[in-house]
C-alpha cells in the first residue's frame, strides 16, 4: 500500500470511474450499490455513438441534423434576396406600374375625347338631318342667285357709273378723232430725227456741266487756300514762295520723308499753342528725318533755319 504514488493513486481512481475492468467495475457497483452500471454504461455509449463521434456518418444523428441545416441554410440563401435586387425589383414595378398608370389616363383621356366627340354628335346630329332635308329642297327648287340687301342700290350706282363712263367715251372718241386729223397736219422733220442721238448726248453733257461753274470757282478757292499754306510753310523752311520755286527746292526721292517731317512739325507746333508753353518743340523729332533733310539741303547749298 506505501508502494502507491500519487500518479499511481489517480490512474486507479480514473480506472474504477471508468469501470472499464471487471475489476473496476465491480468495486464502484459495491461501493454505489449498482448492480447493472455496465449495462446502462454500454447502452448509454451506444446511444452517444448514435448522436454524434469524430468521424463523421450519414447515420449518426448530429451529421443528419448538420446536413439538414446546410440543406436549410442553402435554401434560404437561394430564397433570400439582396437589398440591390429587391431595389432594383422595386424599381421596376414602380416604373411598370406607373407606366401602367399613365397607359390607363392615356387611354381614359382618349375614350373622354371619344365620348365629348360622340356627345357633340349626339347633339348636333338633329339639326344636321334638318340642314340636309333643307338643302334637299333647295337642289330640287334649282339654282338660285342669292342677292345681297343692297343690291338695287348697287344696280342704280352701277348705271349711273356706266352713263357717265359712256358720256365719256364719247367725248375721248371726238377728241382723239381731233388728234388724228391734226396729227394728219403735222410736217415730220426727218433730219432733225435723225439727229436724236446726238441731241440726247447734248442733253446728257448739258446735265452733267450744271454746275461745272460752281465747281470750279470752288476748287480755285481751294487752290488758293493750298498756295497759301505751301507759301507760309515755304517761309518757314526758308525755300522760295511761289509754286515754281517751291516744286524746283523740293527733292525728288525724299519727299515722303519731308512731307513726314513736316506733318511732325504742324504736330508739335499745335502742341505747343494749345499747351501755351514758351519753348517751341522740335519741328524735325526724327534723326533720320534731320539727317535725310541735312542730305538734302547740303546738296543744293543750303541748311535748313
Amino acid at each position: 500500500m506505501y508502494c502507491l504514488d500519487h500518479d499511481a493513486l489517480r490512474r486507479g481512481g480514473e480506472a474504477i470511474l471508468d469501470a472499464s475492468s471487471d475489476v473496476g467495475q465491480v468495486l464502484f457497483q459495491s461501493a454505489a450499490g449498482i448492480a447493472s452500471l455496465g449495462d446502462v454504461r454500454e447502452r448509454l455509449a451506444a446511444e452517444a455513438d448514435r448522436l454524434w463521434a469524430k468521424r463523421k456518418s450519414g447515420d449518426r444523428a448530429y451529421y443528419v441534423g448538420l446536413k439538414q441545416y446546410d440543406e436549410a441554410t442553402a435554401e434560404l440563401k437561394t430564397a433570400s434576396v439582396r437589398t440591390v435586387q429587391w431595389r432594383r425589383a422595386h424599381s421596376a414595378v414602380e416604373e411598370a406600374e406607373e407606366k401602367s398608370r399613365e397607359q390607363d389616363d392615356a387611354r381614359r383621356a382618349g375614350l373622354e375625347a371619344q365620348r365629348g366627340k360622340l356627345e357633340r354628335v349626339r347633339c348636333v346630329a338633329p339639326y344636321l338631318n334638318v340642314w340636309c332635308e333643307k338643302a334637299a329642297g333647295l337642289r330640287e327648287l334649282g339654282d338660285v342667285v342669292d342677292l345681297p340687301a343692297n343690291a338695287e342700290a348697287t344696280l342704280q350706282h352701277a348705271l349711273k357709273r356706266l352713263a357717265s363712263a359712256e358720256r365719256a367715251l364719247e367725248l375721248h372718241a371726238e377728241k382723239a378723232g381731233q388728234l388724228q386729223a391734226e396729227s394728219g397736219l403735222v410736217a415730220i422733220d426727218h433730219a432733225v430725227l435723225s439727229a436724236q442721238a446726238r441731241i440726247r448726248a447734248l442733253e446728257a453733257a448739258r446735265q452733267r456741266c450744271t454746275n461745272h461753274a460752281s465747281d470750279i470757282a470752288r476748287l480755285e478757292q481751294e487752290v488758293a487756300m493750298r498756295l497759301q499754306q505751301v507759301a507760309r510753310e515755304s517761309a518757314q523752311l526758308g525755300w522760295p514762295q511761289d509754286e515754281a520755286g517751291v516744286r524746283r527746292a523740293m527733292p525728288g526721292m525724299l519727299a515722303p520723308t519731308l512731307r513726314t517731317a513736316l506733318r511732325a512739325a504742324q504736330k508739335y507746333r499745335a502742341r505747343a499753342r494749345s499747351s501755351g508753353g514758351s519753348k517751341m518743340p522740335d519741328p524735325m523729332p526724327n534723326r533720320r528725318s534731320r539727317r535725310a533733310w541735312h542730305r538734302s539741303e547740303n546738296g543744293r547749298g543750303r541748311s535748313p533755319n
